[in-house]
C-alpha cells in the first residue's frame, strides 16, 4: 500500500465516521416525531428521553398518530399496547382527525 493511498482510505474512514455520527444524531432527533408532537399523549406515557427511543408502544402509537394505521387496527391491537382509557380516547380522537 502506497502511502497515499493509506491516506486517502483514512480520510474517507474518518468523513464515513463523522457522517453517520451526524446521522445517528439526527435519527434521535427525529425518534418518535408525530408523537412528540402531541405532548399530552407523550406526557401521558412518562417516558424519558431514552425509554421512548426504545418503546415498542411508543412506536406503535408514533405511527398511529402520524396516519399510519386505520382505527380499526388500532382497536384490534389496543389491549396490547396496555393503555389506559384516556390514552386510548386521545389515540382515537387523532386518528379520526386524520381520516377524511
Amino acid at each position: 500500500m502506497t502511502l497515499k493511498y493509506g491516506l486517502l482510505r483514512s480520510v474517507c474512514i474518518y468523513i464515513a465516521i463523522l457522517t453517520l455520527k451526524h446521522n445517528l444524531l439526527l435519527c434521535r432527533y427525529h425518534q418518535k416525531y408525530m408523537l412528540r408532537r402531541r405532548p399530552t399523549l407523550l406526557k401521558s406515557l412518562g417516558l424519558n428521553d431514552e425509554e421512548l427511543k426504545k418503546s415498542r408502544v411508543a412506536a406503535r402509537l408514533n405511527g398511529y398518530v402520524g396516519g399510519f394505521g386505520s382505527l380499526k387496527s388500532f382497536e384490534a391491537e389496543v389491549d396490547k399496547l396496555k393503555l389506559s382509557e384516556a390514552q386510548v380516547d386521545l389515540v382515537k380522537e387523532i386518528i379520526g382527525k386524520k381520516r377524511f
